[in-house]
């Protein structure tokens, strides 16, 4: 019955409508074994207990529950040995929230830091996430070394990759908004100036589609197209880069 329920909840059911009275009469005995109890549900749930934790005695429940292992998620195999109860990942919680709120300057120094600077502040931040984590007595240190990386990840890939690609639509948006030119040709100038190498590869396939609009084109008109062009180019910038988080993905260190 509850693989039924979290099967029937995923698909926008309301937990309280889902009375089992109901649901022993919808689905006898004799249903539930010529469907194998609907133990393929379980394949749809993004969480499931974990058998060889099932039969760890000194577990809770919480600690059996684990994440499957997908693509999406970098790390996995470390994530699936950290065993966290359910205090210490409300204290994990916490203390990421006051990792990233204690430790902006950090992304602040990546934006200026030269390549020999960057790990010196990486160091000196690891060491403010370590004061911070003593705080708290169910954080393990192989736990604390597991955020720190996961948020300094973060940092570097808003610069790499949502840096790169808000500075490519804050260019279009420049030529497009304040010239008044049409998409392809404003993509097209800044391809032939050598503008935001980095997403060169990019610019190049959306040219490709020729007069048909591609996926550029429907992000611009989606996400950035909207900006008036008496907006002052600062504010711009980061309306774009705000936008661009909407449609290029991140990622799960875990």
């Amino acid at each position: 019955m509850h693989r039924i329920k979290a099967h029937e909840i995923s698909k926008g059911a309301l937990l309280d409508r889902l009375v089992d009275a109901k649901l022993q009469e919808e689905y006898p005995q004799s249903t539930l074994e010529d469907r194998d109890y609907f133990e393929r549900y379980e394949m749809d749930f993004e969480w499931h207990f974990d058998p060889k934790y099932c039969s760890f005695i000194g577990f809770e429940d919480y600690q059996r529950l684990v994440l499957r292992k997908e693509t999406e998620y970098l790390d996995w195999d470390e994530y699936h040995k950290t065993y966290c109860t359910y205090k210490a990942d409300q204290e994990f919680v916490e203390f990421y929230e006051k990792l990233s709120s204690k430790t902006k300057w950090v992304a602040n120094a990546q934006s200026s830091a030269s390549k020999h600077e960057w790990p010196k502040y990486k160091r000196l931040a690891y060491y403010q996430a370590v004061k911070i984590a003593a705080g708290y007595k169910n954080i393990r240190l192989a736990l604390v070394f597991t955020g720190f990386s996961e948020y300094i990840c973060s940092v570097e890939f808003d610069r790499s990759t949502y840096g790169a690609i808000a500075s490519l639509y804050f260019e279009i948006w420049k030529r497009v908004a304040k010239k008044k030119m049409s998409f392809v040709s404003a993509l097209k100038q800044v391809y032939d100036e050598g503008i935001c190498e980095s997403c060169r590869f990019e610019m190049k396939l959306e040219l490709d589609y020729g007069p048909k609009s591609g996926p550029m084109k429907l992000n611009y008109d989606t996400y950035v197209a909207y900006i008036n062009a008496r907006v002052c180019e600062n504010e711009a910038h980061l309306r774009i880069k705000e936008a661009v988080k909407k449609f290029v993905s991140s990622f799960c260190l875990f």
